[in-house]
Order: C-alpha cells, then structure tokens, then sequence
C-alpha cells in the first residue's frame, strides 16, 4: 500500500509509475504541463537551495512525495516567492518592446511543445 495521500487525505492507491510525484495532477493532467515541472524542478536542483528542500525535490521526482506535499513546505514556498520577485524585478526592468517579444517566443513555445506531445500521443497506441 503506498504512503501517499490522494486529495481527500485518504491512502492513494492509483499507481504512479508513469507519474510519480503527481506532477501531472498538479499541473491539471497536462503531459506538457508535468514535463515542464519535472525540469523546472530538476535546474532548481541545480541552485543554491537548503539541502533538506534539495532531498524533498528529490522525493518528489522519485515518487516518495507528492508535489502537492512539496508546494505546501514553507521552504519550497520561500523559493518559490524569491523566485518570482526576481521575475517580476526582471520583467519590470524589460522595455515593452522585449516584453512583448518574450511573450510571442513564449507562446511559440507552448504551441510547438503542444504540438509535439499531441504528435506522441497520436503515435502511442
């Protein structure tokens, strides 16, 4: 029986071999989505973080700990807080021309990562 805890606080029996740690529940079900996180958690690894924070990341990409767990850690909050304070500061300092720029390569981004996961699935049978 698996120690992780589903939403209702109850023993999460679902088997979480293609998704541990929950990521792609966290993100909606969205493969894009769960990819995306799994590396924004694999570079923050890569950071200058608490070494007990380092170890939950750790937990969560080897499926010993929810993501949901892990974004309720106030440590992983702290992080994350940091983080966006630096988006925000950085984009503030962007003239609208580059913004705007940022935002168009962005969205191609998400359009070819889409594309290229509706293309996996299709050839999954």
């Amino acid at each position: 029986m698996s120690d992780r805890l589903d939403r209702t606080g109850q023993p999460d029996d679902t088997d979480h071999a293609d998704d541990p740690g929950g990521l792609a529940d966290f993100v909606g079900g969205d493969p894009g989505g769960a990819r995306s996180l799994r590396r924004a958690l694999e570079a923050l690894r890569t950071t200058d973080i608490p070494a007990s924070l380092d170890a939950q990341i750790g937990a969560v990409l080897g499926g010993h700990l929810s993501m949901r767990e892990l974004a309720r850690d106030a440590a992983m909050r702290e992080v994350a807080d940091r983080g966006l304070v630096r988006l925000r500061d950085e984009l503030g300092e962007m003239s609208p021309t580059d913004r705007a720029d940022l935002v168009r390569r962005s969205a191609a981004r998400a359009a070819h990562d889409a594309q290229r996961d509706s293309d996996r699935e299709l050839a999954d049978p």
